[in-house]
């Protein structure tokens, strides 16, 4: 593969053109890196993100609306009746 003259001729031009424009070859090098990173990130993270979606605080968000909308119903006690029937009870008990 490398004794191909298209081959020689292709690393010719990286040595005498590529290589001493450096604008384009920085450009070239911070785009593989971009590349690299995005096509690393949408595999590992991406997947990750979608494994644990779960766990997520925007799931937990959307759930706990869910619950609010079908909640039962809570009852109401009357503790405050109760709370001062105790408090007379005990005041009568002190004044004896």
């Amino acid at each position: 593969m490398g004794a191909s003259p298209t081959w020689k001729a292709s690393w010719r031009f990286c040595r005498s053109w590529l290589c001493h424009n450096h604008k384009l070859f920085y450009t070239y090098v911070v785009f593989c890196s971009f590349v690299l990173y995005q096509t690393f990130f949408a595999t590992f993270i991406g997947y990750y993100r979608h494994r644990n979606h779960h766990r997520s605080i925007e799931w937990a968000i959307q759930a706990e609306k869910e619950y609010q909308l079908i909640k039962p119903k809570e009852v109401e006690y009357d503790d405050e009746e109760e709370e001062e029937a105790e408090a007379a009870g005990d005041a009568a008990e002190e004044e004896e």
